[in-house]
């Protein structure tokens, strides 16, 4: 899809927010979950041509394995700076 977009012509930008919490009860059935599991529910938004919202996914998995990892550099300092101001 990111691909697709930039064909396109969008120049991509995302954004991402994590959150740990109690499941509800289908996904407690659907992940499998013991009743005192948490849920790592992250929701990512992708931003287009005059910061237009293209696409917003979510993902949900099991939270005593979840992991989150990110590149963070320079540029995207830069780019976080920008967006706020």
């Amino acid at each position: 899809m990111y691909a697709l977009l930039t064909e396109a012509g969008h120049k991509l930008r995302w954004t991402e927010t994590a959150r740990a919490r109690m499941p509800l009860p289908d996904e407690r059935t659907t992940l499998q979950l013991p009743d005192d599991t948490p849920v790592l529910h992250t929701t990512r938004t992708t931003y287009g041509r005059k910061n237009a919202a293209l696409l917003c996914e979510e993902f949900r998995v099991n939270g005593d394995r979840a992991q989150a990892a990110y590149r963070i550099t320079a540029e995207s300092t830069r780019q976080l700076r920008a967006v706020r101001d």
